[in-house]
């Protein structure tokens, strides 16, 4: 996947970029400009989960992400989510190369009632060291050969969802494609256990660059859609995602049934780099 710079939403529009109302239609037409983020730039999002209840829409959760551009040309990535139904806790922290590939990644997870677990992994070409503990398996180490490289690790969050993106060709509009080389930290589709070590079956279709409105903002995005196995040996399109043409930076999502969960980014935050 190539790599272009993250776009900077302050320097396109000022002191608007952490508007909270929605773009209009002469707005959505106009798309900040790509530039160069350097070394020590931070973004921090607000996300929230829209679902329907009883035909109306209902706020079921809300995620915190914080980007951290590397003087290394990576990112590392941290999130907190909170999941209202069902209930559910997770806690991530990501190392990502130059490359958005994994280098290292931690999860925690809470449900309602109970710890989930905790690991810490840490990925290279052929292998993964898996550190942690769950109430099942008490603690857990152990070293894992790859049958590919990872290319995406899904941790739950669903800003971790668009990493999935990572193992995408881009030069290739259209699909889907098997994905190669995902892996999930949680059997559980909504991550309460942990830490495991799951090999993704997803495939993958690249629909292209395009306008992407958000509550704070308008940007060039890059769509993707994910299909999961439908159960007859098949795969059956599940989750839109959208993230910032050629970065793992999340923008939005929508997931189809059962999950039927919007996910939209309501803040933005755009920390410059210290001089």
């Amino acid at each position: 996947m190539r790599r272009r710079d993250v776009m900077s939403l302050a320097a396109a529009v000022g002191t608007a970029a952490v508007a909270k109302r929605p773009a209009t239609a002469i707005e959505a037409a106009i798309v900040p400009a790509r530039l160069v983020t350097p070394p020590g730039t931070e973004l921090l999002l607000g996300i929230r989960f829209i679902g329907l209840r009883d035909g109306q829409p209902v706020v079921r959760g809300r995620e915190r992400v914080h980007y951290r551009f590397t003087g290394d040309g990576g990112v590392t990535m941290s999130a907190h989510s909170e999941s209202f139904d069902p209930p559910v806790l997770r806690d991530v922290f990501y190392r990502l190369g130059s490359d958005w590939r994994p280098r290292e990644c931690f999860v925690s997870s809470q449900s309602a009632t109970e710890f989930g677990g905790s690991g810490w992994y840490r990925w290279s070409e052929g292998e993964v060291e898996i550190e942690g503990h769950n109430p099942a398996a008490g603690r857990i180490s152990r070293r894992v050969a790859l049958e590919s490289p990872a290319r995406a690790v899904v941790a739950h969050p669903v800003s971790t969802d668009v990493l999935v993106g990572m193992a995408a060709d881009t030069a290739r509009v259209g699909g889907p494609i098997s994905a190669q080389g995902v892996y999930l930290t949680s059997a559980d589709p909504y991550g309460r256990t942990a830490p495991e070590l799951v090999k993704g079956d997803v495939k993958v279709a690249y629909l292209g660059e395009e306008p992407v409105e958000t509550p704070v903002g308008v940007f060039t995005g890059d769509h993707f859609l994910l299909y999961l196995p439908d159960g007859s040996g098949g795969h059956a399109p599940f989750q839109d995602l959208w993230c910032h043409a050629g970065s793992p930076v999340f923008l939005k999502s929508r997931a189809r049934a059962p999950i039927s969960t919007f996910y939209e980014l309501a803040t933005m935050e755009i920390v410059p780099p210290r001089r």
